[in-house]
């Protein structure tokens, strides 16, 4: 089998002090040429007087992490990430399920509220916890 590619690069791999061609930054991130070129068209600085374009290692960390961090979608308490919808969405009436998954951790299923898809989200089990809290405190009133 063949070595599995991550998605996101290794920015720790790009020198600040060094100045990289297209080529050399591609090989340095195990990426394609292509991709290293379509980042450039998306809008990666390069040096402006440069023909081919040559690009600033620090520049391009930053640039890198700042794409990666906008592309992540914060999540509320109540929340999971819909793949149907491409939004954090809210899960519908009666359709979340919490089950244990380690000691710490609670996988948390259920069905989006806006396209019925289903949502996925794990969770430390001290803050699901801490969340049903108040309703387990008045069934057990209730029942006493």
């Amino acid at each position: 089998m063949g070595k599995r590619q991550k998605r996101k690069p290794d920015f720790r791999r790009i020198r600040p002090t060094t100045v990289y061609s297209f080529k050399e930054l591609a090989d340095d991130l195990d990426k394609n040429i292509a991709t290293v070129r379509q980042w450039h068209r998306e809008g990666m600085p390069s040096l402006d007087h440069c023909k081919p374009p040559l690009f600033d290692g620090a520049v391009v960390k930053k640039w890198l992490r700042e794409r990666w961090a906008n592309k992540k979608s914060k999540c509320g308490q109540d929340e999971a990430f819909c793949m149907h919808c491409h939004k954090a969405r809210r899960f519908a009436e009666g359709s979340r399920v919490n089950r244990p998954h380690t000691a710490k951790a609670v996988l948390i299923t259920g069905k989006c509220a806006v396209c019925g898809c289903r949502m996925n989200k794990f969770a430390s089990a001290k803050s699901v916890n801490f969340l049903e809290a108040p309703d387990a405190r008045k069934r057990v009133s209730c029942a006493a």
